[in-house]
């Protein structure tokens, strides 16, 4: 949440990239573990994470965010109520957890 209002100052890319990456990457590691895949010896080892529905849902989300940050102009309260319903999963993070 924090880079995500840096970017709202600064518009730095750089931001939405640590974002999007920190939240793939904890996905893909819990798809990973959770299906017990090794990755040399599964064939479709990034295609079954990548379609796996919380990989999609994360996706989903994030394009929702990004495209909700470029829109917007000044930070104000609104948004960051906004930034969190966009988030909201049943009070549990992105990983069902």
């Amino acid at each position: 949440m924090l880079e995500a209002l840096n970017f709202m100052l600064d518009k730095n890319i750089s931001r939405l990239n640590d974002i999007s990456s920190f939240a793939i990457d904890t996905v893909d590691m819990y798809v990973h573990e959770r299906d017990e895949l090794n990755y040399n010896t599964y064939p479709l080892f990034e295609e079954k994470i990548l379609n796996d529905p919380l990989m999609q849902k994360e996706l989903s989300i994030q394009k929702g965010i990004i495209s909700y940050l470029f829109k917007t102009e000044a930070l104000e309260e609104l948004d960051i109520k906004n930034l969190l319903d966009l988030q909201y999963n049943d009070n549990k993070s992105n990983i069902n957890i």
